[in-house]
């Protein structure tokens, strides 16, 4: 992974130009060596940006100086302020590459004649960043696995140069504050105050540095991988707690920057090496994964091509089998390895684009059974009771094929009108219940902590429509009852979220309207038949005003959403199954419930 060429300064440039003290330095008003970067910087881990002004021809001094040329010297490249980006813009590559230097390492010795207070809150920072370093690499990166985990350790940890990147590069910067970014926004209210940070505070401060140093990177015009992967790394932070149409503007232009790197390529136009193909490989199954939530998320069409996507994916392998200078050595006796689930992914995004294609052929289920034999040969020596992350695999590889078995069924249209089916299948009411109660299944568990996170950035929304349509004309009150619970649990996880389609939110809004009258009516209906059994009577008509709850007094964490409704056994799905009674009814409250089914006015609302 090569960095992009950058035109070296003549050594008349260099030369016409004095180092000043860095603004580190200057702050915390210290002696500066004016090394790139500094000595008292690169022990206390913070960014060294150095200050430079042109040198004094002889014989003249600052005070005869214009004050447009003073000004200038005050600038510092730090991007903070628009007379920066303005004198930033008038210099060449070579003036960027002097004073852009990334400096993120951790300390090894505080310089002793830094006040004390100094020294602490220096301390801090770097205690928070080496905190949300290893959060990334627990709940981010098995998840996405874009980045090779060594090289970044060896970076972030060690000091020692990115890659082949030059010490002053600024993609690195740039990849080192979207991980922090990334790390905030996966964390939890409760985690944020254990750990001592405020979490508005924290995204923010790491998704302004993460702005500035992407706009350093050049990252529009940027042919540089790192810096790709950075955007990438950003805009699924931005997932995390923007719900606006920004993620989706954004995610199209990285799309594109990646085309124009050639990731679409398997053969691009120049020379490529093992470590830099496996890495674009990554890149580009991640880009088509987000494509694909995108698109399941808004009832849309993919961006990203099928055709695209065929050939040759990225190697199962562990970071540490494979390096920039290395050869790829796959280890005959591991079983699992670190891309597992990140493969999962990868093959269920192609599986999907395909279910999702208006033209597509009749052997949808041979796409879901190539699926599911290619997921069991991935996880091959899963040991779920020994290891969360192994039983989140197993529960999550479950519940995505569930999932995909109900779109060959029922495949999403692309203008979403839901229509009541015209015949009911209880295999097909089954099968939308399992993809809901499985979701609920995996985030539920306390084995899942580190990776709920991302249960908010996807709703499996046609499970919850198809349900809502198969009740509609479903006779069978005893299975309507046992998963009613999670129906409304599953409705109101989609409507804490805040979905970009306002026609999805209200065709599901007239569906889940629609499928609780008909649930009532089937009631009712059971009240007034003399041969039916009081056992099953729920506890939901004890309120006659339920269905009217506002949607603006329900309040649910989306950093932890978690499924407080009894769970759905499949052996429950049985037909056979005798459904027990799970609701306790006073006398009075029977008598009270028939006599209000006797009213012909309620069995006319």
């Amino acid at each position: 992974m090569n960095p992009p060429r950058i035109h070296k300064a003549t050594q008349r440039q260099i030369a016409s130009t004095t180092r000043l003290s860095c603004e580190g330095c200057t702050k915390r008003k210290v002696k500066c060596d004016r090394l790139i970067p500094c000595t008292n910087c690169r022990n206390t881990g913070v960014l060294c940006v150095p200050v430079e002004r042109r040198r004094l021809p002889r014989g003249r001094s600052r005070r005869n100086l214009p004050s447009q040329v003073l000004g200038h010297d005050r600038l510092v490249t730090t991007g903070s302020s628009d007379a920066c980006k303005a004198w930033d813009q008038k210099q060449p590559a070579a003036f960027h590459s002097q004073t852009y230097i990334p400096s993120w390492v951790v300390p090894s010795q505080v310089v002793q004649k830094e006040p004390l207070d100094v020294r602490t809150d220096q301390l801090n920072g770097h205690r928070e960043r080496q905190q949300l370093l290893h959060i990334y690499l627990t709940q981010v990166d098995p998840i996405v696995k874009i980045l090779h985990r060594p090289s970044l350790l060896s970076h972030l940890l060690d000091g020692k140069c990115y890659l082949n990147y030059d010490p002053w590069h600024p993609a690195p910067t740039a990849l080192a504050s979207a991980i922090y970014y990334a790390a905030s926004c996966t964390l939890s209210v409760e985690t944020c105050l254990s750990l001592g940070f405020d979490k508005v505070s924290l995204i923010a401060k790491y998704q302004k540095d993460t702005n500035c140093a992407l706009e350093r990177a050049d990252y529009l015009l940027t042919d540089d991988l790192t810096v790709l992967q950075a955007f990438v790394i950003s805009l699924i932070a931005m997932r995390c707690h923007d719900r606006s149409r920004r993620f989706w503007t954004m995610l199209a232009l990285a799309l594109r920057i990646a085309q124009a790197l050639s990731l679409h390529d398997p053969n691009p136009p120049f020379p490529v090496k093992p470590f830099e193909r496996e890495m674009r490989r990554r890149l580009w199954h991640a880009i088509g994964w987000l494509d694909v939530q995108a698109c399941l998320s808004t009832a849309s069409e993919p961006m990203m091509p099928a055709s695209w996507l065929r050939f040759q994916p990225f190697l199962d392998m562990n970071d540490d089998e494979f390096g920039a200078d290395l050869e790829i050595q796959i280890s005959p006796d591991r079983r699992i390895s670190e891309t597992s689930l990140f493969h999962i992914l990868s093959y269920a995004q192609e599986t999907t684009r395909y279910l999702t294609m208006p033209s597509r052929s009749t052997d949808a289920q041979r796409q879901i059974l190539t699926f599911q034999k290619r997921t069991d040969e991935l996880l091959a020596g899963l040991q779920p009771d020994e290891d969360h992350f192994h039983w989140y695999l197993k529960e999550l590889s479950h519940s995505i094929g569930v999932f995909m078995q109900l779109l060959a069924l029922r495949p999403p249209q692309k203008n979403p009108v839901f229509e009541t089916c015209k015949a009911t299948s209880a295999s097909i009411l089954r099968l939308a219940v399992e993809a809901l109660d499985s979701r609920c299944r995996v985030y539920s568990s306390t084995k899942t902590k580190p990776w709920r996170w991302i249960q908010p950035l996807f709703f499996p929304w046609q499970a919850l429509a198809v349900a809502l349509a198969e009740i509609q004309v479903c006779d069978d009150l005893g299975l309507v009852e046992s998963i009613w619970p999670l129906i409304e649990q599953s409705y109101l996880s989609f409507t804490t979220l805040e979905s970009p389609s306002a026609r999805l939110r209200q065709s599901m809004h007239d569906m889940m309207g629609r499928a609780r009258a008909s649930y009532d009516s089937m009631l009712l209906f059971s009240f007034t038949n003399e041969s039916a059994t009081l056992s099953w009577v729920p506890s939901m008509l004890q309120d006659a005003n339920r269905h009217q709850t506002s949607e603006a007094s329900i309040t649910v964490d989306h950093q932890n959403a978690t499924c407080h409704t009894a769970l759905v056994d499949l052996s429950s799905l049985d037909p056979d199954f005798p459904f027990d009674n799970t609701a306790g009814f006073s006398e009075s409250d029977i008598l009270q419930a028939l006599q209000d089914a006797s009213d012909p006015g309620i069995l006319s609302q």
